[in-house]
């Protein structure tokens, strides 16, 4: 019995289903259907065919099972011939093609076939023109052997429907002679559904599948057909281990595609649905992960009094590694390639396939065990952006262990609380960092250093020497190198732990306001049910395509959408080790687009900034053909409407919002989509779905300033800002809704959607008090913005970044969005200031593109304010003196403007000239100078204004 067959419980009448199927299977062919196999060659003479029949034969290897599939013909020569098999032609060679030979008189032509109902449409077989191989982009005649483990796009005729030729893909193994097809003789129809045949007499009908049978040793992985636009799609995907259906009919024509792109666009029906059936929606969408032991129930909620609190997939077990590299290369993509490692700074790019990245991690599996790694145990690990990293990560999966990634480069005191708080068993660390062509980051000395303070020690310390910058090892540290080259063959562990749904796949800190850093705890199950959904539905990436998300590992993009997102759904992954410029220009996201053949692009919108500073009219993009592009997303900060508007137009080469992108392959509105999550999410609350409109011509416009629409499964509010509440205990007992176009806080109803952080580590009390308590039976994201008369979702800003001003409140994002319209603004802040008589003012830390003298700087002052108060209103209450500018704004290593310091600065400033920022420096800064550059000026400024 396989562990991972959906129908373990009835297995026995599915075997059965089996042999039926196959039965049904064996049935005598109608010729005129093989008159139209190939085109090529003249309608069958001669012997009757009686019998197709295709076997499946197996030849196992320690873990991996190969299938060879052959198709043998059967031939009977006599058996039909009236004569008694006198004759010797074994039938009739005249132009009417009917079966009777010389000896006796024809029989009588059978008569016509009933017509079909009105909603049947019939399909005549394919004719195969040629294969594309996506693994090696090649075609490839008709004759090739198509048994292999490639992933097949046909090109195919298919007479009476298309005029032209159309695609059927193939995946995996499933054999390709010269169509596919199921074939009702009895009415003769290629029907959509056997079951709608209504006109047929027989209880069971006669079916032929014309290239994939299902005999007794057969195993389905996923099977598939699509009716789309008059032309029959069939994919097929098969494998090891089993998914069986419950009937011989299901196996013939295949369930309905789980996730197959609605026409016209549905986002919001389908949102609906899964808030109004969360068990039926949540139970369909996880049947495209390999379960163990799959779940029976989509949500458990312990404690109805605590809806924060529940459970998804509960009773379901399942291995994240597994779903990520084991199941595709059982599936025919081992020589597929999984990761792209891309590093200008290092002047290295290494491609990686399914099978080759599985061997490295079930060799970095070995290590951990080893060193005494087992389910539940934490590691730790304070790497770069290197391939060991993935391979770490995804190691620590297949054991059951959880990982929790520090970015690189953290400052010891803070990398210690991380050490103190998970207490890892194992860290694993490189010997440096690379940041730039010349710069290099020893991490060694920080680790050191956090190891120094800490009270918990790691039982084992393992780094990664790199070439750049190697470092001493103190006694009992290993080198990652010796420790993995120490394996021998024989001793390589090739299993993997089943975990609970809703076991920690990993923990990832992010800041918290007090200081201490928050522990988020992902669930694996729901976590990789929800990566499936988006990166088919959410990115429009397929299996095979190319995904890059130009971030690190260390932040949350860098967990969901270059390590697990993208190797969970069979695609392709890019880690980059590099910046948007000077590596070694502006040039470098272009390079890795075109080089690589990227389908879907991820990045910050922090990095559209840069480049529009750098590259202000896109001189650099033109040198790259990027026709292959489909969608470009933004996330990690609110992309101004200017910004995402430049980067359209200079990717793109369209002006307008919602006109259709044809520069770029296939026609997108949406080339340039921001969208909405945070670190304790995992994945988009909100964008617009790329995926749910497979040609891009049903999408909607995308409003430049939105983050789109909520997706499935969240039930986004805005709830109006109050001065009044209960300031004691933070509470909101009476919420209340705002109107269209109102800002208010951004929350969701309860339950939140699966994948959702479910406790931060070592603290559930926080978990609700910084989350649930403030607005009982909501989540509260900290965030506040609006949801427009069309339902686009407009995130503004922190909710600490609402300015008061006279009453009025002001989103800081309102503000900057008009700020960096201005031909010479590459970027900008805005925070607020005190005010003894309107409560505060805005403030404005600007850098120009530019450097320009001082009368010219007095002049764009002056063209701010009146922009402001024709776009804002005056009673925003921006003054020219308010006007600030500096050579660079503080940012994080994720490239976050650091707000929140910036307003510490000017109130410390108020009081204190001193040349040293009194203001702590935030462990995720990117560059300590920028904050003593912007000290200065801030002290500056004050010093010149009353």
């Amino acid at each position: 019995m396989s562990m991972f067959s959906r129908f373990d419980k009835d297995l026995k009448h599915a075997n059965g289903c089996l042999h039926e199927a196959a039965d049904m299977f064996f049935h005598p062919i109608p010729e005129d259907i093989f008159h139209k196999w190939d085109h090529n060659h003249p309608p069958f003479p001669g012997p009757k065919l009686t019998k197709v029949r295709v076997e499946c034969k197996g030849e196992e290897k320690k873990e991996e099972k190969k299938e060879e599939v052959k198709v043998t013909v059967k031939v009977d020569e006599k058996k039909d011939c009236s004569c008694g098999g006198g004759c010797s032609g074994g039938g009739c060679h005249c132009c009417c093609h009917h079966h009777h030979c010389h000896c006796t008189p024809a029989p009588p032509p059978p008569p016509p076939p009933p017509a079909p109902p009105k909603n049947i449409r019939v399909y005549p077989c394919f004719e195969v023109i040629e294969a594309y191989d996506i693994c090696e982009s090649e075609w490839h005649p008709t004759m090739k052997d198509y048994t292999a483990e490639k992933i097949w796009q046909l090109h195919v005729y298919l007479p009476g429907v298309a005029k032209d030729k159309v695609i059927v893909d193939i995946l995996d193994k499933t054999l390709v002679v010269h169509g596919q097809g199921v074939f009702h003789t009895h009415c003769g129809m290629w029907p959509e559904h056997i079951e709608h045949c209504c006109d047929c007499t027989r209880k069971e009908p006669t079916c032929f599948c014309k290239k994939f049978a299902l005999p007794d040793n057969c195993k389905v992985h996923e099977s598939r057909v699509e009716f789309e636009k008059e032309v029959m799609v069939i994919r097929i995907q098969r494998g090891y281990h089993t998914r069986l259906l419950s009937t011989s009919r299901q196996l013939l024509q295949a369930p309905p595609i789980l996730n197959a792109p609605s026409k016209p666009y549905k986002q919001e029906e389908i949102r609906q649905r899964s808030l109004r059936d969360p068990e039926g929606f949540w139970m369909e969408a996880q049947q495209a992960i390999d379960w163990i032991e799959p779940p029976t129930r989509a949500l458990e909620m312990p404690d109805p009094k605590q809806p924060h609190k529940v459970k998804w997939f509960p009773d379901g077990k399942l291995n994240v590694c597994y779903n990520a590299l084991d199941r595709h290369i059982r599936g025919g993509r081992a020589q597929q390639t999984a990761l792209i490692y891309d590093s200008p700074v290092t002047r290295v790019v290494e491609k990686y396939t399914y099978s080759q990245l599985l061997q490295k991690v079930k060799r970095a599996a070995t290590m951990l065990r080893n060193n005494g790694v087992r389910r539940g145990d934490r590691v730790l690990l304070y790497m770069g952006a290197v391939p060991e990293a993935i391979v770490t990560m995804l190691a620590c999966a297949r054991l059951g262990a959880v990982h929790s990634v520090v970015f690189g480069g953290f400052a010891s005191s803070e990398l210690a609380k991380r050490i103190e708080d998970c207490c890892p068993v194992v860290i694993v660390a490189s010997s440096c960092g690379i940041e730039g062509m010349d710069k290099t980051v020893s991490y060694k000395p920080l680790l050191d250093g956090a190891l120094q303070i800490c009270k918990h020690k790691p039982r084992k310390v393992i780094v990664l020497q790199r070439p750049r910058l190697v470092a001493p090892l103190n006694p009992g540290e290993e080198s990652w190198q010796d420790a993995v080259d120490s394996i021998a063959d024989s001793d390589v562990y090739h299993g993997y732990e089943p975990v609970m749904s809703d076991d920690p796949l990993y923990i990832l800190y992010t800041s918290g306001t007090t200081g201490v850093p928050k522990g988020v705890v992902r669930p694996s199950g729901g976590h990789a049910v929800v990566l499936q959904y988006t990166m088919e539905n959410m990115y429009a990436c397929k299996p095979g395509q190319v995904y890059w998300s130009a971030s690190d590992l260390g932040w949350i993009l860098g967990h969901s959408y270059i390590c697990y997102g993208p190797l969970i759904n069979g695609s392709t992954t890019v880690l980059f080790e590099g910046k948007p410029v000077g590596t070694p220009d502006p040039s470098a996201f272009y390079r890795v687009m075109a080089e690589h053949k990227v389908t879907t692009f991820f990045t910050a919108p922090t990095a559209l900034m840069i480049l529009r500073r750098e590259d202000p009219h896109g001189e650099y993009r033109k040198k790259y053909d990027l026709t292959h592009v489909k969608a470009i997303f933004l996330a990690g900060e609110r992309c101004l409407p200017e910004i995402q508007r430049w980067w359209a137009r200079h990717i793109s080469g369209v002006d307008d919002a919602g006109a259709p992108v044809r520069h770029i392959g296939t026609p997108v509105r949406n080339v340039v989509s921001d969208n909405w999550w945070q670190t304790e999410t995992g994945s988009p609350l909100t964008g617009i779905q790329v995926g749910l409109s497979e040609d891009g011509s049903k999408l909607p416009p995308v409003k430049y300033g939105s983050a789109g629409m909520p997706v499935q499964g969240v039930d986004l509010r805005v709830l109006r800002i109050k001065d009044e509440f209960d300031e004691e205990t933070e509470v909101d007992a009476h919420p209340e809704e705002a109107a269209r176009g109102e800002i208010g806080n951004i929350v969701i109803k309860l339950p939140l959607p699966p994948g959702i952080m479910n406790t931060l580590w070592n603290d559930d009390e926080r978990f609700y008090k910084a989350y649930f308590r403030r607005f009982p039976g909501f989540y509260d994201t900290g965030d506040t913005g609006m949801v427009d008369s069309e339902g686009y979702v407009h995130i503004l800003s922190r909710a600490d970044d609402i300015i008061n001003v006279a009453a009025h409140r002001i989103s800081t994002s309102s503000i900057e969005e008009v700020v960096v319209e201005h031909n010479e603004i590459a970027e900008c802040c805005v925070v607020a200031r005190p005010h003894e008589i309107k409560g505060s003012v805005p403030v404005v830390i600007a850098v120009c593109k530019h450097h320009r003298p001082w009368q010219t700087i007095e002049q764009i002052k002056d063209d701010i304010v009146l922009s402001i108060r024709e776009r804002v209103g005056p009673f925003a209450s921006l003054y020219r003196q308010n006007i600030v500018f500096v050579d660079r704004l503080p940012k994080t290593r994720s490239g976050k403007v650091l707000r929140k310091m910036i307003r510490s600065m000017i109130s410390c400033a108020t009081h204190n000239s001193s040349s040293q920022c009194p203001v702590p420096t935030p462990a995720t800064i990117e560059e300590e100078a920028v904050k003593t550059e912007v000290w200065s000026a801030i002290v500056a400024w004050l010093k010149s204004v009353p």
